[in-house]
C-alpha cells in the first residue's frame, strides 16, 4: 500500500467508524499537511489540496520572484532567471506557484505529529457538526438510550444511531441503578462543543420531563387530555410532588383515583420507571387557599392566611401533631410544596400561634 492509499484509507476508516463528513476530515488534512509545508520548506504561503475521488495529494508553495540585488536568501524568492527557467513568462513581483512534496517519513509524521491538534479540532469539528444535524431540534425533548459505560460520577450512553450521551452528576437520580439491558429515557439537556474530548450531548434524569412523561406513558386520562400535569416540583430520587387538574368540569372522573389506578397500579409503575422515587398527587385549584393546603398533604392544615398576594408569601396553621409531617424530613415537604405552587409558605402549629397571638379563626378551612 502506498503512501497515498494508507491516507485515504485513514480517512475512509475515519467516516466509517465516527459517521463523519468526509469533505471536514479532508479540509483538516489539508491544514495539517499546509502547516507542516511551511515549517519543513520555511514557505510563507502554500496550497495542499486532496482530491478524494483521484486519490492525489498535490502540494504547493509559493515564491517571489525578485532580481538579485533584492534576493535575501529566503525560501519564499526566487530569482527571476530561476523563475523564468520554470515559467518562461515569469516577471518580477509575480508569486511563482511551485510543485513540491514532502518525504514519507515527515508526510506520516505531519499526520500523526505535527498537524495533530488542527487535526483533532477539524475531527470536533465534524463531529458537532453530525450532533447538530441529528439532535439540535431536540435540546429538551425525551430520547431513549442504553448504559454503554459508567466512570463515575459520569454515566455514558449510546444512543440509537450509535452517538454517545453524557450523564452528569447534576442529572443523575441519585441512588439510581440501571441496567445496561433496558432502554432509559433521558432529556437532552443541552449541546455542549467546548470539550477536551469533543462536543457531547448533556442528558438528564433528574428533568421534571421524565416525570411527566412516566405519568402520560402510564395514565390513559392525561394521553387522552382529560386531565392535566399543572406543575411539578422534584427532588430527583426522592420525592415530587406533582398537582393534577380536571379540564372538564362536568366530567365525573376521580382525578386521584385515575392516577393511582386499581390497587396502586398506575402510580407504583410511574414510581417505578423513576427509579422507586415518591410521588404526591396534589389536586390543582386557582383559588391559592385550597392549592396550598392540598400541596401540603400528607398534613392536614387548619387555616390558610394569605399574608402577600403581590409577593405570594403565606401562612398556615397545623395542628400540633401534623406539624413535623407539614415540614417533612429536613423541610422537604413544606419546600417541594412551594415549589409546585409558587407560593412561600410559613408554617405554624396551633400552640406556636397562640404563643405568638395570631388569629386565625377567619381562616380555617
Amino acid at each position: 500500500m502506498t503512501k497515498n492509499q494508507k491516507i485515504f484509507a485513514g480517512i475512509d476508516n475515519l467516516v466509517e467508524s465516527k459517521k463523519l463528513d468526509r469533505d471536514l476530515i479532508i479540509e483538516g488534512l489539508e491544514e495539517a499537511l499546509s502547516i507542516t509545508l511551511k515549517k519543513t520548506h520555511d514557505f510563507e504561503e502554500v496550497e495542499v489540496k486532496i482530491n478524494y475521488e483521484t486519490k492525489r495529494i498535490t502540494m504547493f508553495g509559493f515564491k517571489e520572484v525578485v532580481l538579485e540585488e533584492d534576493f535575501i536568501a529566503s525560501s519564499s524568492q526566487i530569482l527571476l532567471e530561476d523563475a523564468q527557467s520554470i515559467k518562461k513568462t515569469a516577471k518580477v513581483g509575480d508569486k511563482l506557484k511551485i510543485r513540491t512534496k514532502l518525504e514519507k517519513d515527515i508526510l506520516e509524521r505531519a499526520i500523526v505529529q505535527s498537524a495533530k491538534q488542527v487535526f483533532r479540532q477539524k475531527l470536533k469539528e465534524a463531529e458537532y457538526k453530525k450532533i447538530i444535524e441529528n439532535y439540535g431540534d431536540k435540546v429538551g425533548e425525551i430520547i431513549q438510550g442504553y448504559v454503554e459505560e459508567i466512570k463515575d460520577p459520569f454515566i455514558y450512553f449510546k444512543l440509537d444511531d450509535d452517538t454517545l450521551a453524557t450523564l452528569g452528576p447534576k442529572g443523575r437520580i441519585k441512588g439510581e441503578v440501571l441496567d445496561p439491558e433496558i432502554p432509559v429515557d433521558l432529556v437532552i439537556e443541552m449541546i455542549a462543543s467546548q470539550s477536551k474530548k469533543g462536543p457531547k450531548i448533556i442528558v438528564s434524569r433528574s428533568s421534571n420531563k421524565l416525570v411527566e412523561k412516566a405519568m402520560t406513558d402510564v395514565i390513559p386520562e392525561l394521553r387522552d387530555g382529560e386531565l392535566e400535569i399543572k406543575a411539578i416540583a422534584r427532588e430527583a430520587g426522592s420525592r415530587c410532588k406533582v398537582s393534577i387538574d380536571i379540564l372538564n368540569l362536568d366530567s365525573d372522573i376521580d382525578l386521584i383515583g385515575a392516577c393511582v389506578g386499581p390497587k396502586g397500579q398506575r402510580i407504583n409503575e410511574v414510581k417505578k420507571k423513576l427509579g422507586g422515587e415518591n410521588v404526591d398527587l396534589i389536586e390543582y385549584f386557582d383559588d391559592p387557599v385550597i392549592y396550598i393546603s392540598n400541596a401540603l398533604a400528607p398534613a392536614l392544615v387548619t387555616a390558610v392566611q394569605i399574608l402577600d398576594e403581590e409577593k405570594r408569601t403565606s401562612r398556615i396553621i397545623v395542628p400540633d401533631d401534623q406539624f413535623s409531617l407539614a415540614i417533612g424530613v429536613d423541610g422537604q415537604n413544606v419546600r417541594l410544596a412551594s415549589m409546585l405552587t409558587g407560593w412561600k409558605i410559613d408554617i405554624k402549629s396551633h400552640s406556636q400561634a397562640q404563643e405568638e397571638g395570631i388569629d386565625y379563626e377567619g381562616d380555617i378551612i
